[in-house]
């Protein structure tokens, strides 16, 4: 069902899946992120979508910024519909973890979000989401 070797390019990312069952998203090298930018990732998530939410892991540390459209389209219910949870890494990048805290603090998101500096710190978040049994985070992990 998750096919590998598909990868799906868009101005601002690569997406593939993942074999484990969940969405590789991996920003561009200096990317500028914009509204059209996330609606474009929104169309690969519909051309994609495989009847139930899944868990996304997103590599942002090549992100340059990201507008202010974009990230409240990312906590939107339309986004949402999607997507069961979120790790995104980070590289511990004071500017996009400054930015994620301030947006997601002001716009609660309406799946859970996980800010990370690598991508084996983001692995137990992600495998937490991969059964039925977990639409929420761990108790024991904070969110952000």
């Amino acid at each position: 069902m998750f096919d590998d070797s598909i990868v799906y390019e868009t101005r601002a990312a690569t997406c593939r899946w993942d074999k484990r069952g969940f969405l590789r998203k991996v920003f561009r090298e200096g990317i500028d992120h914009t509204i059209k930018d996330a609606l474009e990732d929104m169309g690969v998530l519909q051309k994609i979508y495989v009847g139930f939410k899944v868990p996304v892991l997103v590599d942002a540390r090549s992100i340059r910024s990201a507008d202010q459209e974009s990230r409240n389209f990312w906590t939107s219910a339309e986004y949402g519909q999607y997507i069961k949870a979120v790790a995104v890494i980070s590289g511990n990048s004071p500017i996009v973890n400054m930015i994620a805290n301030i947006s997601f603090a002001v716009r609660k998101p309406l799946i859970p979000i996980k800010l990370v500096a690598t991508e084996e710190s983001a692995m137990p978040w992600i495998e937490w989401f991969l059964d039925d049994e977990h639409d929420s985070p761990p108790t024991s992990v904070q969110i952000f």
